[in-house]
This record gives C-alpha cells, structure tokens and sequence, in this order.
C-alpha cells in the first residue's frame, strides 16, 4: 500500500512539474480594455497621431524570467497600423487582432517580464534590424520592462494582454562601428576584470 501511496505521490509531482515548466501565455495585443491610457509606438519625431507607426514596421514580445535577464523573441513578429489585416490608419502606433504568445522562459501562473521590441519592417527581426539597419534611415526600440503573472499553471491563470507599457519613440539604429567599439570595451572590461581576480 505505501509503495502505491508513494507512486500516486511521485506521478502528481511529476505531473505538476510539468504543468509549472510549461510555457506561460501573453496576448499580444497593445489597445487596452476601455478607460485604460493607450501606449502607442511613435517613430523618432515626435509624439502627435501622425507620428505613430504604421504598417511598414513590425513589433515583437520579447521575454525574461527576471526583470534584468537575458529577453528573447516570442512568436511571430506582427506589422502595426493593421485592423482585422486590413491596413488602417486609425490603427497606426498599435497591435491588434489579439494573438495568444506562449513564452519558453517563463511557466504559466508564474510571474515573469515582458518588453515590446519594434523596428523598421524591412527587417525580420530587432536584432536583424539593429546588426544591418541604416544609421540614416533605419528606426528600432524597445519599451519599458513591465512585469505580469503569465497565462497558464495550474490552477489556470487567464493570459495578460501585453499593454501595459509606457509609449515610447523609436530611434535611429546604431553606426555599426558604434556597436563593434562598443562590445570591443565590454571585452577590455572582462579581460582587465579577469587579470584582477587572478
């Protein structure tokens, strides 16, 4: 009987573990429920309705299990100024047509981190955008942190749409040769670091 006890015990934890692990779930989705302030996407002009983004550019969730970790791109990237995929200027600076994210770096029912990544949409992704944009031409930004219990877990926690960040510009991409000075500093602070621990 307790050899039974203990399997039933060892198959709930496991079965739990399992549930934890899972991915947790954001609607991506930036227009918030009625009466809440709408964060909007503006490029590096300024802040009026015709400085807000339109369908040329693209947005993407980006998470993180804590606030100052490592973030990575969730789903798929999604154009702005779109209305039921229809190009719409009325939709312009946001996403919508909500679509359900699920995050690999944070469980459901666990609280984790998101940001909104958005960029020029001749790029297919940030990081394509910031290594090969034009420092002329070329925008890229990223929001403001903003922390939320993810959809999923056991028992279920209802999915957070992703507008809870402040609005933000967009900027001009980096002078490659300001990225490559950049991480060859990083490097000299590791290596000098390294000397002085040895």
């Amino acid at each position: 009987m307790k050899k039974v006890i203990a399997i039933i015990a060892a198959t709930f934890a496991i079965a739990s573990g399992a549930q934890a692990a899972s991915g947790g779930t954001l609607i991506f989705n930036t227009n918030p429920s009625q009466g809440a302030a709408e964060p909007f996407v503006y490029d590096l002009s300024g802040t009026s309705t015709s400085d807000r983004l339109d369908s040329t550019f693209k947005a993407q969730i980006y998470t993180s299990d804590t606030q100052n970790g490592t973030f990575t791109a969730q789903g798929a990237a999604r154009q702005f100024g779109l209305f039921n995929d229809q190009v719409n200027a009325g939709a312009n600076g946001m996403i919508l047509s909500a679509v359900t994210v699920t995050a690999d770096n944070v469980g459901g029912g666990v609280a984790g981190f998101y940001q909104i990544r958005a960029w020029s949409g001749a790029f297919s992704s940030y990081e394509d955008a910031i290594a090969s944009g034009n420092p002329a031409s070329d925008l890229a930004g990223i929001s403001d942190t903003v922390g939320a219990t993810f959809g999923g877990g056991n028992p279920a926690v209802a999915a957070p749409t992703v507008d809870g960040f402040t609005s933000f510009n967009l900027a001009l991409v980096p002078e490659p040769t300001t990225v490559a000075l950049g991480l060859l500093g990083l490097g000299g602070l590791v290596a000098s670091r390294r000397r002085k621990n040895a």
